[in-house]
């Protein structure tokens, strides 16, 4: 296999970047993933300083299953709720503040 072909994290500037977004159940809707999408490889290309790097930007979006995730140590499920946690800003979301 050609080695130009094979991406490590070995690499000093590694060419692809995936990055893994877990919503809820049902959390964005289908308007929602693709700006999502749109606005993550964007701050990626930002944040690397090459804008042709969005282009080899993977974003997963992933719904967990009911029940199967959790924020700052507390386990989700059908019966809780987000509102009892501290509001906080990702550092994507500060990120595409500046970009504004």
């Amino acid at each position: 296999m050609d080695p130009a072909a094979v991406q490590t994290a070995a690499e000093a500037l590694p060419r692809t970047i995936r990055v893994q977004i877990i919503t809820p159940p049902a959390g964005l809707t289908r308007s929602g993933q693709k700006q999502l999408v749109k606005d993550v490889a964007a701050i990626m290309a930002d944040i690397c300083g090459d804008p042709t790097q969005s282009k080899r930007t993977w974003v997963l979006l992933t719904e967990a299953a009911e029940g199967g995730w959790g924020i700052a140590g507390t386990a989700f499920g059908a019966r809780s709720s987000l509102r009892s946690l501290p509001r906080r800003r990702s550092r994507v979301g500060r990120l595409a503040d500046r970009r504004s």
